[in-house]
């Protein structure tokens, strides 16, 4: 538990309807840490990104090509909507491979490569291909 502005104790599965009001307590939470590890950061041997579930799959995202989480209106052109956020992950720069795993939701042009630790692969999503692809620029027409 943690003291908010309002001075209330907020856990975060309160908040786990509430993604932006999550995303906002997980911040807050992680300065201590992150100013901890500002100096590998600033050295380049650390990537942070934004981990969330599509269509059963994990993915993550640069931290720096997000700039919100926010819930959607009820009619809305289906693109790119994430089932789940999970919150920020950190990897070494060192996990990261250049190749892109294959995907049950076929958005393999999208990925950037991938993070890899232990028996797991973290495919890593280029939200600036994506935007900036035709079949995106055309989804509404």
């Amino acid at each position: 538990m943690t003291s908010t502005a309002s001075g209330n104790d907020t856990s975060l599965k309160s908040l786990r309807d509430r993604p932006f009001e999550l995303l906002k307590e997980m911040e807050k939470r992680s300065r201590p840490v992150t100013a901890v590890g500002a100096a590998d950061a600033a050295e380049g041997r650390e990537w942070v990104g934004v981990a969330c579930r599509m269509g059963g799959e994990t993915f993550l995202i640069a931290r720096e090509e997000t700039r919100e989480v926010l819930g959607f209106p009820a009619v809305i052109t289906r693109i790119l909507i994430v089932d789940e956020v999970l919150g920020f992950r950190r990897f070494a720069e060192t996990e990261f491979d250049s190749e892109a795993p294959p995907t049950v939701i076929r958005c393999e042009s999208y990925l950037a490569g991938a993070f890899r630790r232990g028996g797991e692969v973290w495919p890593v999503i280029s939200l600036k291909s994506l935007v900036e692809s035709q079949s995106f620029l055309q989804a509404a027409s």
